[in-house]
């Protein structure tokens, strides 16, 4: 999981508390473990 705490840590750099985390199954491939997805909510800018 190292990938996992290094895109946590760059959420955390830029996006403060406004990340979630979600895990999704991956499609097609139900013995594999959910994957995790981070997404952040950001102002656009212009």
């Amino acid at each position: 999981m190292p990938a996992l705490r290094f895109w946590c840590r760059v959420a955390v750099t830029f996006a403060s508390d406004a990340w979630t985390e979600e895990h999704r199954q991956v499609p097609g491939r139900p013995q594999l473990p959910p994957d995790t997805r981070i997404s952040c909510d950001a102002p656009a800018r212009i």
